[in-house]
């Protein structure tokens, strides 16, 4: 399936695939589509997750992670950036296992 595409005034945006362009963007609600590495859980349904680019935090709620095995997990996570004050995190719709 093709990810989807947030529309900002009718214009479709890109979705952000690393790490490091998610850090960098900082634009609160951006669409995001990236694949790597659950490395573990720090509670409350937020976790650290790392790619090719770099780490940051997830937010994944349980039940998208039904058949996942968390740590170590290869997954693609789709969703949109989430800023809250200092804390930049991906906020993640769907996870998917990565081949």
């Amino acid at each position: 399936a093709a990810p989807a595409f947030a529309i900002d005034g009718g214009t479709p945006r890109q979705p952000l695939t690393s790490i490091d362009a998610v850090l960098k963007s900082g634009v609160d609600d951006y669409p995001v589509v990236v694949t790597g590495t659950i490395v573990k859980n720090i509670g409350d349904e937020k976790y650290e997750f790392r790619d090719d680019t770099g780490t940051m935090q997830a937010e994944i709620d349980k039940e998208d992670l039904y058949n996942i095995t968390v740590e170590g997990a290869r997954v693609t996570l789709t969703g949109e950036i989430d800023i809250e004050g200092k804390i930049i995190e991906i906020d993640a719709d769907t996870v998917a296992k990565a081949e």
